[in-house]
């Protein structure tokens, strides 16, 4: 082999090289709840009864009021500073078009000043997943300690498959 086609031959090798280790940020990971076996931890907070997981690989409860949201474990001491997305996989067989996060730090524990809405598609029973963009949020840094996912406004079946960090 002649010595071009050789060189070129390793331009593309390392070109390759490069292109393979692009990420998106969307698809980093710092931790994930994929309830595949348990709850993980997660626990009921308002207006949800019958907080089960169930054996497909998902959390199931009722929202029995509007309002109602799921907590993260506590103490999640979880560093965010390079956590700019959040998936969840969830169902909303409701008629609410939006969901909200709210996260704690060791800035304070949830509050509207550390909130996000995010759209969701009304009275779908299927699995959508839904990436929310929190690298605006001023306050979402440091370290998370817990958070608190309202999958829907409204009282009906609520169910989510994944919750991804």
């Amino acid at each position: 082999m002649c010595k071009k086609r050789i060189y070129l031959m390793a331009a593309f090798f390392v070109l390759g090289l490069a292109l393979s280790s692009v990420v998106n940020a969307a698809d980093i990971v710092a931790r994930a709840w994929e309830f595949d076996a348990d709850l993980e931890g997660w626990g009921l907070g308002n207006n949800v009864s019958d907080l089960t997981w169930e054996a497909g690989g998902y959390m199931n409860g009722t929202a029995t009021n509007g309002d109602p949201y799921l907590n993260s474990p506590a103490g999640l001491a979880l560093d965010i500073t390079d956590a700019a997305f959040i998936k969840v996989r969830l169902k909303n067989d409701t008629p609410s078009d939006r969901g909200q996060i709210y996260f704690a730090t060791p800035a304070g524990g949830f509050a509207e000043a550390r909130r996000i809405n995010f759209t969701i598609i009304p009275n779908d029973t299927d699995y959508t997943e839904y990436t929310i963009d929190m690298s605006d949020h001023d306050q979402w840094t440091g370290t998370l300690n817990r958070i608190r996912l309202y999958p829907a406004t409204r009282a009906d079946p609520l169910t989510v498959d994944y919750f991804r960090i």
